[in-house]
């Protein structure tokens, strides 16, 4: 990966980061085992969340639903706090 790259990279982690409250345990594993495969991880997030027909705190919230029907505390607690910054409330 280029300087480009390792910028770009930084950026994405930076905005998931701040869009979470902290890098997740399995981002900051790809951030150190396979950078390129981070960034990628990193693009889909970004285009799979971003406002659309339905609006970023909607999937968010959509998001937490699953990874509540899951048993997945931390992923949820991650989602409702996306959604809480995107512009939900309590």
């Amino acid at each position: 990966m280029g300087s480009d790259g390792v910028k770009e990279l930084g950026k994405g982690l930076a905005e998931f980061g701040h869009e979470f409250g902290r890098i997740l345990e399995p981002v900051a594993f790809l951030r150190d085992n396979d950078p390129e495969l981070c960034d990628a991880f990193l693009k889909l997030h970004e285009l799979t969340l971003s406002d659309g027909v339905l609006s970023k705190k909607h999937k968010f919230l959509i998001h937490a639903a699953v990874t509540a029907a899951q048993r997945d505390r931390e992923a949820t607690a991650m989602h409702i706090i996306g959604a809480m910054r995107a512009g939900a409330d309590e």
